[in-house]
């Protein structure tokens, strides 16, 4: 009657000796933006000195399916020695949208037409079971896995081991993969930078460091944002001659066509602070590029602003079609063509230099999102010394059927921007005119509007009025 409750005991003891792992189990893949890889591929075949090198490096977040993903950029690299030095030849790069998902407590990775597969096979939420080794996660293929407590690079952690028996993965808890193996190639971590904590060494020659920076952070596009530049031509060193101070302000978003602009407005002034006058432009970011509207289509006024830190890259019709060289200074992204054109970006700052002949363009003051980020200003600017107008809309009747007037009230005389919307953010209509101060109205003929919701914005300067109208 003893035996059957001291076999179970039995039965038990390898669950009693595993103990719990504490390491949070996301810590052992960091996927923060910026954290970064580097490894020397080793090959049975040919032993350590196979001279393939590979760089993996979280260059971003991204949403995609409302999930935030990081984007996991992997170069590889063919090194050579020579009597000049090592030689560097890319042989390709990929990027992945990996992200950890809690429900597997493992890294996946999006599959191009949706779905996603683990990029790392097991669990990472086991026990530790010491030398041992317990079946992995039964959905998975692998066999098996083991944690134990181990050194790498130095720092005591507990280290994943993972067997497929053809290959298998080594995750440091804090460092991430520091080992791979496949069939007879496998990777050997040299160094990594995860939260800005390195370990090892970086390979030194290594090309193209990919910009984890987001390419707007270069030039950051809100409401609010301003830059104050000192703008002149050089004699001997010298500002001296065509001497101006530029204050670019975004002042507020517009949609044309569909699509949502920024609306810069750029004033030059004397050193005496005497307006020279002024312009605006419309921009955005079309993928890694800032673009201005220009009749009814965008062209580019940036460089790539995601281009690898020192490499050569095509700015398309930017710089007059050149080839540039994205340099990488403390701080700063510099592009540069033949030497006599080139400008600087500060990400969170935006652009804080161009160069072009003997005409530096130098930013003195910056502030953005709200918070003074560099310098102090050098010009105060009429919006600044003057309190913004006040602007009222009303639209009748409303509903309409066809027939709108506007009335605007305006307390100063201004130029009034007056445009309408409709559900889906497209323009329907616009009229700019010069309006006096007190009420006035604008007819709108709707008629050929669709029945539905629209947006009517009257804007004067830093005032703005809306009005919700419906068209029957």
């Amino acid at each position: 009657m003893r035996l059957a409750p001291l076999l179970a005991l039995l039965a038990l003891a390898p669950a009693l000796h595993a103990q719990p792992d504490p390491t949070p189990p996301e810590a052992y893949y960091p996927l923060a933006a910026g954290s970064r890889w580097e490894y020397r591929e080793t090959d049975e075949t040919s032993g350590p000195g196979t001279p393939y090198r590979q760089r993996r490096i979280v260059v971003r977040d991204t949403l995609v399916g409302g999930e935030t993903w990081a984007v996991l950029r992997t170069q590889r690299f063919r090194v050579v020695g020579g009597a000049g030095g090592p030689e560097w030849t890319s042989q390709g790069e990929e990027r992945r949208l990996v992200r950890f998902d809690a429900a597997s407590a493992t890294v996946v990775q999006r599959m191009p037409g949706g779905g996603q597969v683990p990029l790392v096979e097991c669990r990472l939420d086991g026990p530790l079971t010491g030398d041992g080794s317990v079946a992995c996660d039964p959905q998975n293929a692998l066999p098996e896995y083991s944690k134990r407590a181990d050194t790498e690079f130095g720092i005591p952690t507990t280290v994943l081991y993972v067997s497929t028996g053809m290959g298998g993965i080594r995750l440091a808890a804090g460092i991430g993969p520091v080992g791979e193996s496949l069939e007879v190639r496998g990777l050997q971590l040299l160094y990594a930078n995860v939260g800005g904590v390195e370990y090892g060494t970086p390979i030194a020659g290594m090309p193209n460091a990919p910009d984890p920076t987001p390419p707007e952070a270069y030039y950051p596009l809100a409401v609010g944002n301003e830059w104050q530049y000192e703008d002149c031509v050089q004699e001997g060193g010298v500002c001296n001659i065509s001497h101006e101070y530029v204050r670019r302000t975004v002042e507020r978003e517009t949609v044309v066509a569909g699509t949502r602009y920024f609306v810069e407005v750029e004033r030059r002034y004397t050193t005496a602070s005497v307006p020279l006058g002024q312009s605006e432009r419309l921009l955005r970011f079309a993928g890694a590029t800032l673009v201005r509207r220009d009749g009814a289509s965008d062209v580019p006024v940036s460089c790539p602003l995601d281009a690898d830190f020192d490499a050569t890259v095509d700015c398309g019709t930017y710089f007059g079609g050149g080839i540039v060289a994205a340099q990488r200074l403390p701080t700063v992204k510099e592009y540069q063509i033949a030497g006599d054109l080139s400008e600087r970006f500060t990400a969170g700052i935006g652009l804080v230099h161009r160069q072009f002949w003997t005409s530096p363009f130098t930013l003195r003051f910056a502030r953005v999102g709200g918070a003074v980020v560099f310098g102090s200003a050098i010009v105060a600017g009429e919006t600044d010394a003057a309190p913004a107008a006040v602007l009222t809309l009303r639209a009748t009747p409303n509903p309409t059927a066809g027939a709108l007037v506007l009335t605007l009230t305006l307390s100063e005389a201004k130029t009034v921007a007056v445009e309408a919307f409709d559900a889906l953010g497209r323009r329907v209509w616009q009229q700019n005119a010069v309006l006096t101060a007190g009420s006035q109205t604008v007819a709108v003929d709707a008629s050929a509007w669709a029945p539905g919701v629209y947006v009517v914005r009257a804007t004067a300067g830093r005032a703005s009025a809306t009005a919700r109208v419906v068209r029957r």
